[in-house]
């Protein structure tokens, strides 16, 4: 009775330690995924706020200013902008170190598009490596 016991006990232990292993396999797997699609909804949501940005500085141009095709795409963009914005609240894993430290600061203050120093300062923050931070 004992030995059948041990037996069971054995094989109740490896069918536990096998399940778990599965389960923390199957974990790893599922947050790379979901941290995966969290990057690159917002790399998707930059450029999309990028583009509004520059439709609204080329509108603002008097050459250009009051064309209701101009108008029209600004307005997409915008609504495209606060789309995505609501799915960046439900997938929110990531954050770039840098912009989240002076994220309030940037909401206050809309950046002049039509300089050159934005235009560079946009090109050296894509060039740098974005580091994950995990919100728990």
């Amino acid at each position: 009775m004992t030995n059948s016991f041990i037996i069971f006990l054995s094989s109740a232990l490896i069918i536990s330690v096998a399940l778990n292993i599965f389960i923390a396999w199957y974990a790893i797997r599922a947050t790379r995924t979901i941290v995966y699609f969290s990057e690159n909804l917002n790399d998707l949501l930059d450029l999309v706020e990028n583009f509004a940005i520059h439709t609204k500085s080329v509108y603002e141009l008097e050459t250009f200013y009051g064309d209701q095709t101009l108008h029209g795409l600004m307005k997409h963009a915008q609504d495209m902008v606060e789309q995505l914005e609501k799915f960046d609240e439900i997938i929110y894993l990531t954050e770039d170190n840098e912009e989240g430290d002076s994220y309030d600061q940037e909401e206050q203050i809309e950046p002049d598009t039509n300089s050159s120093d934005y235009t560079e300062a946009y090109q050296e923050e894509k060039s740098n490596p974005t580091q994950i931070r995990f919100q728990l």
